[in-house]
């Protein structure tokens, strides 16, 4: 009884200690993920996320039965990746008939056209675009010193004299106006939020 309770403590602290490594982990991976993403291009962005999305849903598609499947067409990957493609980009393009897709099929192709739709990528591009003015906030407030020009190799002096104030008035007209942009971003991407639960969910 005794060595049952010493082992079931053991598995306890065994189990406590990798938790806390996977959490460790978990965040590590997630920060680095969102570092990297706020310094990639929004053009890249948009086409990882496309190539992401129609891979997916080729592999879906590969992966579920057709309806038909006694047909003698049978569609070739490059037919089922340009519909995943097609469907993800929203253009209605298609070198299959629609009855030829199982149900399954058609649930995954309605899933891409929903998270491949233009409502979908603007409530996602604000979400970018409103982190990305969290993190440059909190850089500007961590180090109040470092301008613009810190990050570029070539730097213009310049030669001006400015009064004691003008400065820190400078100072609080850049936070006012970085107060005001996250403030429509986040308006924005309420209003695409609601477009997209009201129009595109409930109808």
């Amino acid at each position: 009884m005794n060595k049952f309770v010493r082992i079931s403590k053991l598995m306890k602290r065994l189990s406590g200690i990798l938790w806390a490594r996977l959490r460790c982990l978990l965040h590590y991976l997630l920060s680095s993920f969102m570092s990297v993403l706020v310094r990639v291009n929004p053009f890249w962005i948009e086409l990882g996320y496309s190539i992401s999305l129609s891979l997916l849903g080729f592999l879906a598609l590969k992966a579920s039965e057709p309806r038909i499947v006694s047909s003698p067409v049978i569609p070739k990957d490059i037919d089922l990746f340009f519909t995943s493609t097609s469907v993800a980009t929203v253009s209605g393009l298609s070198t299959i008939e629609m009855e030829f897709f199982s149900n399954s099929q058609l649930v995954f192709l309605t899933i891409l056209m929903f998270v491949g739709g233009e409502a979908f990528t603007s409530m996602l591009g604000l979400g970018l675009v409103l982190m990305r003015a969290k993190i440059q906030h909190t850089r500007t407030a961590d180090n109040p010193q470092k301008t613009d020009s810190d990050d570029h190799d070539i730097q213009l002096a310049v030669v001006a004299v400015h009064q004691p104030g003008d400065q820190e008035s400078k100072k609080e007209d850049a936070d006012a106006e970085d107060d005001l942009r996250l403030r429509c971003v986040k308006i924005l991407g309420y209003l695409v939020l609601g477009y997209v639960v009201v129009i595109v969910l409930c109808i």
